[in-house]
């Protein structure tokens, strides 16, 4: 199977969606922090870490997800499986599904909060820049599947958001 996204997959294309949204935020924090005469270089470092780090979080997230679902996949191989095969399936490999799941999500956590620290202490970067991007991660989401919906069908409906 193959382990590399391509652009079929929609892993870089909601991850696209989400740079678009952390661009625009980002720019509103530099201006924010121009009008209220805060602004440094730090603001540059703090908002460009705190992006690259959700769409690192993000892109990562889906990719190891998608490997999870390929590999078990390819496990599974072809054809229909009875009630006591699925059972039999599931009890093999729930304890490796669960340890790579865990694994990622410490990782992928650790980053998340290793960045903005270092934002903080380090003298050359803003520590708050670094966390908006951060907390406008959600909503960004819900605002792109709100926009990708389709017309008329309210969240929660069969088809529509994001599942």
């Amino acid at each position: 199977m193959n382990r590399i996204p391509n652009e079929k997959t929609p892993v870089f294309k909601e991850t696209g969606k989400l740079a678009l949204g952390e661009l625009a935020v980002s720019a509103l924090t530099v201006g924010v922090y121009l009008l209220i005469g805060k602004f440094t270089p730090g603001v540059i470092v703090g908002v460009l870490a705190g992006t690259l780090v959700v769409l690192l979080n993000f892109f990562l997230l889906a990719y190891s997800v998608n490997r999870v679902f390929d590999d078990m996949m390819e496990k599974r191989g072809e054809g229909e499986m009875s009630e006591e095969e699925i059972a039999k399936f599931t009890e093999t490999y729930k304890a490796q599904v669960a340890l790579k799941t865990r694994t990622s999500f410490l990782l992928r956590t650790l980053l998340l909060i290793a960045v903005p620290v270092a934002c903080f202490l380090l003298p050359f970067a803003d520590g708050i820049a670094s966390l908006v991007p951060l907390l406008a991660e959600h909503p960004i989401l819900m605002f792109v599947g709100w926009l990708s919906s389709p017309k008329g069908q309210k969240s929660g409906e069969k088809g529509g958001g994001q599942g």
